[in-house]
């Protein structure tokens, strides 16, 4: 999960923005040595007037925002419960003499292998 305190906004073409929480679960390097960062997006169906201008729009913006910030909670409380289990998966599954190789090679750049 993102690890700011506040849902994320996104406009619409509609004239309205959308609001939803950004899961970030980690990172891989590709085959091109490219990394690569593993996001997952849920969408709250939460939508606010872009510029409101009446007492009205204003008061559902800051309703719907409370909302969000509720939903928010409540979706940290459960990937600190490891309901979502985010992790790194991809941890696991190194062989510990390839891991190792590649950290000495890291470690030491200049010195060929023998």
């Amino acid at each position: 999960m993102d690890h700011e305190s506040t849902p994320k906004k996104k406009k619409l073409k509609s004239g309205k923005t959308s609001l939803y929480i950004e899961y970030y679960r980690g990172h891989k390097t590709t085959s091109n040595g490219k990394v690569k960062h593993l996001r997952e997006f849920e969408y709250l169906e939460l939508y606010l007037v872009t510029d409101p201008e009446t007492p009205a729009e204003k008061k559902k913006n800051k309703e719907q925002l409370e909302l969000a910030q509720q939903i928010l909670a409540i979706r940290k409380a459960e990937v600190y419960q490891g309901k979502f289990k985010i992790q790194n998966n991809n941890k696991g599954k190194t062989n510990f003499l390839a891991f190792y190789e590649q950290k000495k090679r890291r470690a030491l750049p200049d010195q060929r292998e023998l």
